[in-house]
This record gives C-alpha cells, structure tokens and sequence, in this order.
C-alpha cells in the first residue's frame, strides 16, 4: 500500500493476493450494495493520508479529501473509520520514534509547521465537501422537508412541540445536501433504537458486543488468520523505516473497536475494510523476512527460505478455500464454525437470498413436486424463476409435501419480507402479525439437502405415509 507498495513489489503482491481471495468480499462485490464501494473508497482515502504523510503537499491534500468525499458518498462509517485510521497513522509514527506529524522532506528531521499542516487540512476538508455536494447534484433544502420518520419506528426530525430554538433553527434552515444530514439523523436513529441481531443461536435487540470479533473469526479463512499471528512479532516491533505495517494494523484494530459499541449488527460486510487493512500489515510483515538479507555480515538465507516456503504455502491454501467456495462465497466459513455455520450467523454473513437459483437445481435434482416455499430475500415473483409450482409455507401451519425455508426464517431470526404469495412479492405480513418461533415445528425434521447454504429443503411424508 503506498509507495511502500511500489517500492516492495512482494508486499504488494501478498497483500493483492489476500484480499483477491476473501470469498466473502468477492462475493459480496458482485451485489448491488455499496458495502464493497466502500472498502475501495475508503482505502483509496487511507492510501491518499498514507501519501501525505511521507511527503505532505497541497496537491496530496486535495486528493485526499476528494477520496474522503467519495468515501461518505459510499458510507457514513466514513465518519467514524476515518479519524481512526489518521490517529493510527499518527500513532504509529510516534512509536517508531518518528514525528506524528509528516516531515518537509521524505528524508528530513523536520515536521510539517502546524500552520501547513492546518492549511492542507482545510484543503482536504474543502475538497471533501465539494466531492460530497456534487454527489447529491448539489442540492439545497431543509432537513424538515424530508420523511419525519420511518414508518413509526425511528424518529428522524423532533417533533415541532419537542424541538429547542437551535434545533428548529436548524431544522428550517437552508443547508447544501440536506440528505446528508438527514441519513445521519437516520443512522444515529437506527443505531439508537437498535436492530435485531443473531449470533450464536441467541437473538439480541441491540445487537453483541462479540459480534464482530466472533463473525470475523469464522468468516475469514484459516490461512489469512494464521498468517496474520505470524505477523504480529514483526509488526509490533516498529522502527523508523518501517511504521506502515503497524499503522494499517492499528487502523483495523481501531475501526473494530469503534463498532464493537455499534447496535446493529447485519454482518461482517460493514467491517469489510479491515480485512484489506489487515492483509497490508501481513504483506509487509512477511516482506522482511522474503527480502535477501542486508546485514553485515549476510544472515544465513535458511530463515528466508523458510519465511518463503510459509507464505507461499498459505497463499496456495487460500486460494484453494476461494475456489472450493466459488458456489457459496457470500455464505462460506472456515473451519471454526463447526458443520452447521447457521448456529453461528445468519442475515447478510450466509442468508441473503442468494441461493434461489441453487434452490431451483437442487429441487429439479430431487424430483420436488409442487414447493411450499419461505424463502429471505428480494421481493421478487420467485415463481418465474424455473421453481416447481410454488405456494406459501403459512406460519404456525404444519404441512406436509416438499419444503423450503431460509435459514432465517427456520432460525427465528426474522420474519422480514416473509410473502403470502411467493408469485406477488406485494404480498407481505404487516409487522407483528407473524411471530418469530412460527416454523418451530420443522426442527422435528431433517432436510433432504441444503440449497447453496441458506435454503433448507424438506419432504416431509404424510401421517398415512409413515
């Protein structure tokens, strides 16, 4: 990453490699969401700081704030990661014993005077600002001309009888992008009300502080994982000349604390970025070692050959997991999930609806006849899809015959987008009107077959069959 990247085509190449090969991030890059456009984005911001602070310069500035607007245009979390990853780059300046603060010169002694410094911050911020307008066609309003609400559950804009002077000034004031300001309103409103979370067969209203540590455990594959204990003797032991690993390390720590408070837990996709940032401080780490030895004299080349033959090995390993999960990436897990992943996580980390398609073969393969169906995704008319004849799977209606259900559903993770009709995706329950243990009955049951990983399939025989 960086120049470091340039100058160390290893590093660049190992890191390349290990992001190339997160089945889940590759599978979650081909949706229609901007959880990958912000993993770009934001690192592309990280790599703009990441340049200004080995050589600072107005031009270095600007387009630093240009990538942090694009950021925000993808990702509100750019608030909170950002300011994270530049004290994580201050922060490993310092234990390098190097100035937090850029030097004129790469090779000088002498930081950046704070009244530069402060101008180049302006400069980015001022860019920023420009990039976010020109996101939303810069646009002018007020933030009480938007939706007050959603639906009754999160309070967007105070009520007029709850509001204070400053805050119904500023409710009425004119704004530039006052859609910015009222998605933050949402975001603090949904982080505040909470939302509902599954981890480990429990279900929590705000969400667990484990989430994101336990998802990232079993989410990201065992190679990636064990390289990245091999590289924490390297890089907690800064030096001058080699900050850069420690930083990006810092910065992923940083950012998974900052969401450890968050209550809304959907998945590991909205802490996609530190997988990226991780694989750099391995990429480095590992790059000490790959390199010919420089000391004088020369250090037997027996530990190099062994640092190459590690790395090389878990690079293959990796790449084998990305291609055995090619059919299930948005819904793979390594090894430390156990045989059956959905007691761990579900939602967007293995059930998001992707396994339509595989529901069709997989049913066509056993002779399914008509397909009582709950099936967690888009609203879509799945009886286009090429499915046997398609009814409704009712709630809290034991049947008999072929069945399907997601995996969130079976696990009474939700009852979100549940359809009367799977031909008439207008056809939703009203909120309440399902409760969340209504497919409860299935458990007495074991399925024919898993459809891709999130759709469980069921004959279940008649009394008179038995």
């Amino acid at each position: 990453m960086g120049a470091g990247g340039r100058r160390r085509p290893a590093a660049g190449a190992i890191a390349v490699a290990l992001v190339a090969t997160l089945p889940a991030l590759a599978a979650h890059g081909a949706l229609a969401t901007t959880d990958v456009a912000f993993v770009g984005t934001f690192l592309l911001a990280t790599l703009a700081a990441w340049r200004w602070f080995e050589l600072p310069s107005a031009a270095r500035a600007l387009a630093m704030g240009g990538a942090l607007g694009l950021a925000l245009l993808c990702k509100f979390s750019t608030l909170a990661f950002f300011p994270v990853a530049l004290l994580a780059l201050g922060g490993a300046r310092r234990l390098a014993k190097l100035p937090a603060r850029p030097l004129r010169q790469p090779s000088g002694d002498q930081p950046l005077a704070g009244r530069a410094a402060a101008a180049h911050a302006a400069l980015a911020l001022l860019m920023a600002f420009a990039v976010t307008w020109a996101g939303y066609r810069f646009s002018v309003g007020t933030v009480d001309d938007n939706q007050a609400d959603v639906g009754g559950w999160i309070q967007l804009v105070p009520p007029p009888a709850a509001r204070g002077r400053l805050a119904a000034w500023w409710l009425h004031a004119r704004l530039p992008m006052p859609e910015l300001f009222h998605g933050l309103r949402f975001l603090a409103g949904h982080d505040g009300v909470g939302h509902e979370a599954y981890l480990l067969g429990r279900i929590a209203e705000r969400g667990f502080i484990a989430f994101y540590p336990v998802a990232l455990a079993v989410k990201t594959p065992l190679p990636f994982l064990v390289l990245l204990l091999l590289a924490v003797p390297i890089v907690t032991r800064p030096r001058p000349g080699h900050w850069q690993a420690l930083a990006a390390a810092l910065a992923a720590l940083g950012i998974l604390a900052v969401s450890l408070r968050s209550h809304v837990n959907l998945g590991i996709r909205h802490v996609f970025v530190l997988l990226p940032l991780f694989a750099v401080a391995i990429a480095r780490a590992a790059d000490e070692h790959l390199r010919e030895p420089t000391s004088e004299p020369p250090r037997r080349p027996t530990r190099r050959h062994a640092a190459i033959a590690v790395v090389a090995t878990l690079l293959l390993a990796q790449a084998g997991t990305a291609i055995a999960a090619r059919r299930t990436g948005l819904g793979s897990f390594n090894l430390l999930a156990g045989r059956d992943p959905a007691k761990v996580l579900v939602d967007s980390d293995l059930d998001w609806g992707q396994d339509l398609y595989e529901l069709r073969r997989v049913a066509h393969a056993h002779g399914a006849g008509a397909l009582k169906l709950a099936y967690f995704g888009m609203q879509i008319r799945a009886c286009q899809h090429g499915l046997p004849p398609l009814t409704a799977l009712l709630p809290n209606h034991p049947t008999t015959g072929w069945v399907a259900i997601s995996e969130n559903y079976y696990r009474n993770r939700s009852t979100f987008q549940l359809l009367k009709d799977p031909c008439n995706p207008r056809s939703t329950y009203k909120e309440g009107e399902v409760p969340l243990a209504s497919f409860s009955w299935l458990g007495a049951y074991t399925p024919v077959a898993i459809a891709g990983t999130s759709i469980r399939l069921y004959f279940i025989p008649s009394p008179d069959a038995r």
